[in-house]
């Protein structure tokens, strides 16, 4: 929206500069009803110009052979006499009722959704399409907007429903938007409820059936039924506020207070147009875990569904389910990056931002490991091990560059009985085998 006091050289401007053209390019034209003129004077304002709702402002581009093509149609046979009002849009396609979008006018999308909700309300688009709301209109109603709003929206119904366009620009409704409703028209994104609140609310009014309004106080109760009291309270809102708009889509919300002293309750009907409803939170998370065997067989991706309040332990439960491998088996960590970034301990809760980043790896059995070195309690330096670096372990942390996660491997060492030779090697409980992409950054303390 421009103020009143812009000048057409800002106006010219401001147009050029959001269209990416130069201001020699580029003139501006008034259009009325039955008229068209050129504003040719930059120092004018719109004030001046006399301009009120419903005028049109035209924005006219040169050709590229430096014509305007106002001085083109002036050639043309019939004269080219008012020029841009007896142009209509020609249907270019077939369309099926109510399979018209609309324009973004820039953040509008809040504006779009609600009245596409409203002109798909069947009752009130056939009520808009028979002129219904010519012999309704309330244009003494100091609430309402004096016919305004109710007039551009059935104008926009009508050409939602016409099916010979595949969208439409509302902009005259948006003008009455930034007109009577200024925050909601600022531009900004806005929530979709607000917009539809206020166009129901100022489509009521402007339909209100009801000249005169004589507000009466509403009777208690009084133990009665509440059938009763709820058609005696619906009488008495529709003796002031009665419309199309209150007949499709006002009800009533009961509400009842009991005192804790006496016992007495009181029954209230009051009438409503929209209600707030909570979304349900999602009580579940889906993720997927690679499953890395300890026998190096390709690894398994599985995917779970726990609880939101889940812990790691319920995720290896449920891992076991599907491949068979204990919970006090699995290893759980977080890998980014070829990288494991942290181990995970079962009381820990799901962390449902890094689902789809967990690794699962088999690890040995200790019982059998147990069992398997049983009686070999000699020490490195009975056995004449030689401090050789093959014989010691790398340090392995959470976020080493040595930790891939795809062939992380834990294995057991043999007994010396099984090894085919006398050579002194490095026995231990248990070793770890890491290999990295590089090969000047692997280590190994694997037994052989």
């Amino acid at each position: 929206a421009f103020s009143r006091l812009a000048t057409v050289q800002q106006v010219t401007d401001f147009l050029c500069h959001r269209l990416s053209l130069t201001s020699e390019d580029a003139r501006l034209w008034l259009l009325r009803e039955h008229s068209s003129s050129l504003l040719d004077d930059d120092n004018m304002t719109l004030q001046d110009l006399n301009i009120v709702d419903g005028d049109q402002i035209l924005l006219e581009v040169r050709n590229k052979d430096l014509t305007w093509p106002e001085e083109l149609s002036q050639l043309a046979p019939n004269g080219g006499h008012d020029i841009g009002l007896s142009v209509e849009r020609r249907p270019t396609i077939c369309l099926p009722p109510g399979a018209t979008g609309l324009h973004n006018l820039g953040n509008t999308c809040f504006m779009n959704a609600a009245l596409q909700a409203v002109s798909n309300t069947r009752p009130l688009t056939m009520y808009f399409q028979r002129d219904a709301q010519l012999s309704e209109l309330n244009c003494t109603n100091p609430l309402g907007t004096k016919g305004v709003v109710a007039r551009r929206y059935a104008e926009l119904c009508r050409e939602l429903w016409a099916g010979s366009t595949r969208s439409v620009a509302p902009l005259k409704l948006r003008c009455c938007v930034t007109k009577h409703a200024p925050l909601l028209g600022s531009g900004g994104q806005h929530d979709s409820q607000e917009l539809l609140a206020w166009l129901l609310d100022s489509l009521h009014e402007d339909l209100n059936r009801v000249a005169n309004r004589q507000y009466t106080e509403l009777n208690d109760s009084g133990g009665r039924p509440d059938e009763v009291v709820a058609e005696e309270a619906w009488q008495q809102h529709l003796a002031t506020n009665h419309s199309i708009i209150t007949d499709l889509f006002y009800g009533q919300l009961k509400s009842k207070v009991t005192c804790q002293v006496c016992g007495h309750e009181s029954v209230r009907f009051d009438p409503f147009n929209l209600l707030s409803l909570p979304l349900p939170m999602e009580s579940y998370i889906l993720c997927e875990v690679l499953v890395v065997r300890l026998n190096g067989d390709c690894p398994v991706k599985y995917g779970v569904r726990l609880n939101s309040e889940a812990r790691y332990l319920e995720l290896k439960v449920q891992l076991y389910e599907l491949c068979g491998v204990k919970p006090d088996r699995l290893l759980l960590a977080e890998v980014a990056y070829c990288q494991i970034r942290v181990l995970l301990p079962d009381e820990s809760r799901v962390n449902s931002s890094t689902v789809t980043e967990l690794y699962a790896y088999e690890l040995p059995d200790v019982d059998d490991v147990a069992g398997t070195d049983e009686g070999e309690n000699e020490t490195e330096e009975e056995m004449g091990i030689p401090d050789s670096p093959l014989a010691r372990s790398p340090e392995v942390s959470a976020g080493s560059a040595l930790c891939m996660p795809n062939i992380l491997c834990f294995k057991h060492n043999k007994k010396r009985s099984e090894l085919g030779h006398n050579r002194p090697v490095p026995l231990k409980k248990s070793s770890i085998s890491i290999h990295s992409g590089s090969s000047a950054a692997s280590a190994s303390s694997e037994s052989s």
